[in-house]
């Protein structure tokens, strides 16, 4: 067979196999494959044009195909410049640098290109080999020498950014760049070998051929088994998690470093087999390629909770040939989790329970257990802010505390007990566990302990059955606190239970909340006077008492509505009403030649929350032109136990501005005369209630007369109140008593009756 087909079967060989190389670097994604597909077009280009030339038989054919092959070899070093910056990433490519290699090739091109008629470049010589006539170059004159000088530029430039990427890259990368620097090295150094001999054949071109495919192989589709294994090897080693890889049988074939970390203590391999062992055979039918689970097992003496993950290996075939497990230690998270849930559902300072997650557990346990009956009960310290005002909060957290441990240690673990809010507590007990003698005995534990000559440990509690098992718990506790309310301030009771009356009357007091607003509008509220008099006989001034005049109702009396108000905190509406007829009302009396009569206002303890009191009545006198003395005001004695140093700068405040401030039911407090100390005040007002149900009257009345000599030796007035006989009056004045109100002198009045009476 002649040389040249043998050549056009290799050559085409080739060409073939550049095609296909061509198409599957198209197919590829990225910078790097369309570096890859320019470099192999122009091999392709040089293959097809030196085929030519070398198989041609013609000597301008050849002559011409033999330029256009050097001038290939310029762009096809181009493009491999190309791929070696994208596929190295050692050096950047500047438009100055690119223009000059450009440039370079172009002249190259050019010249050879003018070569081919001129041949200036070098000479075409015919080469028989046997039969046929081959073509080669000689007498090579100066433009080839530009063209040696800018193909092998390129090629150290090539060879130079190979090598510097081999010596920096890791070990573990080394190959493949190495396998690419080794043939492009081999290739150059054929060329110049080949130059040299001047052989009629380029056989640099298969070596360029086989360099191609190699770059096209290992830049976009090769990657080692080694490089995988050991690639997987690093990856899971790193891993945070532990990984046991087992094979088929269930023998331990591969631990990462996690798992070495964590039990170096052990032979972790055989430890695994055994650990593993129970899950492959309540396993042996494994269907799912993969799936979790966690569990909380013990590792060295320490509980741990360990997520693990179950995946199947399989092979090309989808056929299983081994398994491994992903074990997560969540101990950390876990605990933390337990932490933070425990924060968000469980009182800071008991441990119990807080409010909201009483009432989750509340909900879940009764409808969980539709069988069992259950009795919600809450409980409340009587007066619990007067004691942590006498004590300090210190003591009032001791209080809270044994009260919380009194709970745990008297209740079962199917009980729900928390902490409501401040003194109050709640428990979800079951009736044949609930107990009222237990409650008593809890409340008199609670009293002995805490109860002093100061104070009186008083704790009430509050039961409800519960009927319905849809209620919410925040229902089923407002149920029980309106037991507690229907006992509050009965200290020789307890313990009550909620029945329906109990809820008509929170009904009743609920809609009479909402009739507040349009009884103010339509002045359903109105003042009556009951007069106040002095040693001898002679009105000089009254206290003002509120009625409400309901269009449905009729008359309602203030003990009736005052506490709702007070409760919900609107009861100082009603007050800022009453002050405003008051005031209104002494303009009236001073234009009518009774300016020196007063009348005495109620303060509330809300009023001090709700409004700005100071000057609130400084706007009153200021818009009625009246003095300040003339209005004055009553505080009642628990009122001002509730926040001594906020209240006694308010008091003074007022008397500055001329007002009389009076304490009202002196005597019925805790601590009155500590109070004294604390408070300068005008008045005291007492009430001889005082003397009703006492065996000892004569005790009673030194008591009086004793209050009332303090009184005058601290520059205060005594007003006594419920004044109801001559004899009552007969000795209040022989003790010196100023002023008088009562029964003995008048009932509360109409606003205009006591003007018709009295002006």
């Amino acid at each position: 067979m002649e040389m040249k087909i043998v050549l056009g079967i290799i050559f085409l060989f080739m060409t073939v196999v550049m095609c296909v190389c061509i198409h599957l670097a198209g197919r590829a994604e990225g910078r790097l494959a369309k570096t890859v597909s320019a470099f192999l077009g122009m091999i392709l280009a040089t293959l097809i044009v030196y085929a030519v030339s070398s198989l041609s038989t013609n000597r301008l054919v050849a002559g011409i195909m033999l330029n256009a092959y050097y001038a290939c070899i310029d762009w096809a070093l181009v493009c491999m410049l190309r791929y070696i910056r994208e596929y190295t990433q050692t050096f950047r490519s500047s438009q100055t640098t690119r223009a000059i290699v450009c440039g370079a090739a172009l002249a190259d091109s050019l010249l050879l290109a003018f070569n081919a008629f001129q041949g200036f470049a070098f000479q075409m010589e015919a080469v028989p080999v046997g039969n046929e006539i081959f073509y080669r170059a000689v007498e090579y004159g100066w433009p080839f020498a530009f063209h040696l000088v800018v193909a092998y530029t390129l090629t150290l430039l090539s060879i130079a950014a190979l090598t510097v990427k081999a010596v920096r890259i890791p070990h573990f990368y080394r190959v493949q760049y190495l396998a690419v620097l080794g043939l492009f090295v081999l290739a150059f150094g054929v060329s110049i070998i080949n130059w040299l001999l001047k052989s009629f054949i380029e056989s640099s071109v298969f070596f360029y051929f086989i360099m191609s495919v190699a770059i096209s192989y290992f830049s976009l589709f090769h990657v080692s088994r080694s490089l995988i294994e050991r690639t997987m090897t690093f990856a899971i080693n790193g891993m945070s998690e532990m990984v046991f890889c087992f094979d088929l049988w269930g023998k331990c074939v591969f631990v990462n470093r996690k798992v070495l970390a964590d039990f170096s203590y052990m032979d972790i391999k055989e430890a695994a087999e055994q650990e593993f062992k129970p899950w492959f055979e309540s396993h042996q039918e494994v269907e799912k390629d993969n799936f979790q689970w966690v569990e909380k097992r013990l590792v060295d003496n320490r509980p741990r909770h360990l997520e693990n993950v179950f995946h199947k290996m399989t092979d090309s075939r989808n056929e299983c040939i081994g398994y491994f497990f992903v074990v997560t230690d969540r101990t950390e998270q876990v605990e933390a989790f337990q932490k933070e849930h425990y924060r968000m559902t469980h009182d800071e300072l008991t441990g119990l329970y807080n409010r909201e997650y009483f009432y989750e557990q509340v909900e879940q346990t009764v409808r969980q257990n539709p069988d069992t009956k259950y009795y919600l009960m809450c409980t409340n310290i009587s007066g619990f802010k007067i004691y942590n005002e006498l004590f300090g909060e210190a003591s009032g957290d001791d209080v809270l505390l044994t009260q919380a441990e009194l709970l745990r240690r008297n209740t079962g673990f199917s009980e729900v007990y928390g902490r409501l809010s401040g003194d109050e507590f709640g428990l979800l007990i079951s009736e044949e566990n609930f107990s009222e003698d237990a409650v008593n005995r809890h409340t008199l534990t609670m009293q002995n302990e805490f109860s002093n000559s100061l104070y009186r440990m008083h704790i009430y509690a509050g039961v409800y059955v519960v009927n319905d098992r849809e209620e919410s718990a925040v229902q089923m506790c407002d149920k029980a606190k309106m037991a507690i309310d229907s006992i509050k301030g009965e200290y020789d009771t307890s313990f009550a239970y909620f029945n329906e009356q109990l809820l008509e009357k929170t009904l009743y007091e609920r809609r009479m909340t909402g009739e507040l607003e349009k009884a103010l509008e339509e002045e359903e509220f109105c003042i009556f006077l009951q007069p106040q008099v002095d040693a001898g006989g002679t009105v000089v001034g009254a206290e003002a008492l509120v009625r409400w005049r309901h269009p449905e109702k009729g008359w309602i009396l203030p003990k009736d509505f005052i506490p709702v108000f007070e409760n919900t905190g609107l009861l100082w509406k009603v007050d800022r009403y009453v002050w405003e007829e008051a005031a209104r009302r002494l303009k009236i009396w001073q234009s009518a030649q009774k300016e020196d009569w007063h009348i005495s206002v109620n303060v509330s303890p809300g009023d001090f929350c709700r409004l700005d009191i100071c000057r609130t009545f400084a706007d009153l006198v200021e818009k009625y032109k009246i003095e300040p003395g003339k209005l004055k005001l009553e505080i009642t004695e628990a009122m001002l136990l509730k926040e001594v140093r906020g209240q006694a700068e308010i008091l003074q405040k007022l008397r500055d501005l001329g007002f009389e401030v009076e304490i009202d039911d002196f005597g019925s407090g805790y601590s009155s005369l500590n109070m004294l100390k604390d408070f300068k005040v005008d008045a005291l007002k007492m009430d001889m209630g005082f003397l009703r149900g006492s065996s000892q009257t004569e005790r009673s009345w030194m008591i009086i007369q004793m209050v009332m000599e303090l009184a005058r030796d601290l520059g205060m007035k005594v007003v006594t109140e419920g004044v109801e006989t001559e004899e009552q009056v007969e000795r209040l004045r022989a003790m010196g008593c100023e002023l008088y109100q009562g029964f003995y002198f008048a009932k509360p009045m109409p606003v205009s009756d006591f003007e018709d009476k009295y002006m």
